[in-house]
């Protein structure tokens, strides 16, 4: 096995049938290179790589055994999903909010083919005349797989995803035209299945029957099975499935969080060239003491993920979700983060948002964690949980198909605070503690994430994942008032004296100083109170406060990248 590195980024080469597996360098991961796709003599790989501003991406090739990049793309839009056409002169990408785009693979001007900006796959057909892609008509319709011509314009549908889905992602065409892979996603869920059926047109046939994430099939050069990634063993990996059914086996090689994989057939011996993108997630808990003043620390570290901090009432606990065991689960461990416990083990699925009742003794939770039944399921979703903080078998709280997520005690101990979109919009609702009681509407003009006052009086509320700004009402019911501008969904916690909020940007630099601010319940008025110097999770909550309001905590994303495999000799 022979490592090289290759303008700073690191390209690994296995010169043999692929026997035992590389350790990754961490350290060096910091860019991202993603969606490998092989010109058709294999010589050549397209790439999407964010190396000269991180988080916007641009389109490069380079030649497949090393050499320096050329870009292709200038324009500053993020692009993804590179598919070579079938002669070699053109490669086909989608533009981040434009759609889809052609341009020569020796680089010059782009011609746009369809207005889905939807990140998923393109596939060409072999006579490279059309290519199949992912679009919608409007933006209550799913996504659909389209035929587009590129001659004419002409679209025709492939796939009809029925109602109660998000519709269907990622299409793979078989390399003699005659089959069509794609991905169909289940609504409001995270959830997903593989399925096959001809280009001519037909029923679908289902492949998988997990109800977990999929993503990027390919076919592979045999044409006898399809390649995926997938979480269904807990970290996204490569997986192969037999194109006329039958289980899944996971390619062991594959180290890291893998999205996607390329093939190339090369010369009359037939070998099979391989390229992968693998991903590292660091997410850390870090921890700050507002009142004597010192340096971030981190309290809850692993080369794992670890999210959704929260510290007990009386300070000497934290729990939090993390995937170290394999899949995400709800972990508690004394307040420095040290001797951490799994509280769940449920084994699959998200299992997310920890929070604690008020005396401590339970721990309210949201799950996904159902497994699709062996027919079409319109929906899987979260639910919300509940489990005794010192370990036992969590009880489920709400039962029915809409989305549940984001739970919170009330005061009292009595309720649970929840999102839910069982009304057709998210709002916030809220559950007696008891087994089988009936859950209560809360909001009416929106609801995502919702903790009560330190009395019990008011109930504060975010009202979207990206809608900035912040509410109350009466826990007893009455008129909504407008609190404080700049709050977002994740990034807010309520103390004792006030609420702590994060002056949070998404559209701003990974690398921006984040301001940590104090809206004071005496005072009304605002102030700074901190700054986080490094990027911050969004994936899940990602700050809380001690209940006295001396220390804050959030979710530190350490370190983040993706690189390319090649693998030589692929059987």
């Amino acid at each position: 096995m022979l490592v090289i590195l290759v303008a700073g980024v690191a390209w690994y080469f296995l010169r043999r049938p692929f026997a035992a597996s590389a350790e990754l360098p961490r350290a060096a991961v910091t860019t991202y290179e993603i969606s490998p796709s092989f010109s058709p003599d294999g010589k050549r790989v397209a790439f999407a790589w964010d190396g000269d501003q991180p988080g916007k991406y641009d389109i490069y090739v380079r030649p497949a055994t090393g050499g320096a990049p050329v870009r292709l793309t200038t324009d500053g839009e993020s692009k993804s999903n590179p598919a070579w056409s079938p002669d070699g002169n053109q490669i086909a990408f989608v533009k981040r909010n434009s759609g889809v785009f052609l341009i020569p693979s020796l680089g010059g001007a782009e011609r746009k083919v369809s207005d889905s900006s939807l990140q998923s796959s393109i596939a060409w057909m072999p006579d490279g005349k059309s290519l199949a892609v992912a679009e919608r008509t409007s933006d209550q319709e799913p996504h659909r797989v389209v035929l587009v011509s590129l001659a004419s314009g002409a679209r025709r549908g492939l796939t009809a995803p029925p109602p109660g889905t998000l519709g269907d992602h990622d299409p793979a065409i078989s390399l003699d035209g005659k089959t069509l892979c794609f991905v169909r996603w289940l609504a409001g869920s995270g959830a997903s299945d593989l399925y096959v059926m001809p280009v001519v047109g037909g029923e679908p046939r289902r492949l998988t029957s997990d109800g977990v994430w999929i993503y990027s099939p390919v076919w592979m050069p045999d044409g006898r099975e399809i390649m995926f990634s997938s979480n269904r063993s807990g970290g996204q990996n490569l997986w192969r499935i037999p194109a006329a059914g039958g289980k899944p086996k996971r390619l062991d090689f594959a180290q890291g969080e893998v999205r996607s994989a390329a093939f190339a057939t090369l010369g009359p011996d037939k070998s099979v060239r391989m390229a992968y993108s693998t991903s590292v997630f660091d997410d850390n808990v870090w921890r700050l003491d507002l009142t004597h003043g010192g340096k971030p620390k981190p309290v809850v570290a692993s080369m794992a993920r670890d999210w959704s901090p929260q510290i007990s009432p009386d300070g000497n606990r934290m729990a939090f979700s993390s995937d170290r065991s394999g899949s995400f689960e709800i972990w508690v461990s004394r307040a420095d983060g040290s001797h951490p416990v799994q509280l769940t083990s449920f084994g699959a699925g998200v299992v997310e948002s920890p929070r604690w009742s008020p005396d401590g003794k339970r721990i309210a939770f949201a799950a996904l964690i159902e497994r699709n039944a062996a027919n079409f399921t319109p929906k899987i979703n979260r639910h919300v949980y509940v489990v005794e903080s010192d370990g036992g078998i969590p009880r489920r709280l709400t039962s029915d198909r809409a989305e549940e997520a984001r739970p919170s005690f009330s005061q009292d101990g009595r309720w649970i605070y929840f999102r839910s979109d069982h009304s057709g919009t998210q709002q916030i609702w809220k559950v007696s503690t008891d087994s089988g009681a009936t859950p209560i509407q809360v909001t009416s003009t929106g609801g995502f994430e919702a903790f009560e006052s330190p009395e019990g009086r008011l109930l504060y509320f975010t009202k979207g994942r990206t809608q900035a700004g912040l509410w109350s009402m009466p826990t007893g019911g009455g008129a909504e008032s407008a609190v404080v501008d700049g709050v977002r969904s994740s990034f807010w916690a309520v103390a004792n004296d006030g609420i702590y909020f994060v002056d949070y940007n998404p559209d701003a630099s990974r690398t921006a100083h984040k301001s940590v601010k104090f809206f004071s319940f005496e005072t009304r008025k605002i102030k700074q109170v901190a700054s986080i110097d490094k990027e911050i999770s969004n994936a899940s909550p990602a700050f809380s406060v001690t209940r006295d309001g001396r220390s804050i905590l959030w979710t530190q994303i350490d370190q983040r990248g993706a690189q390319l495999i090649l693998v030589e000799n692929f059987r």
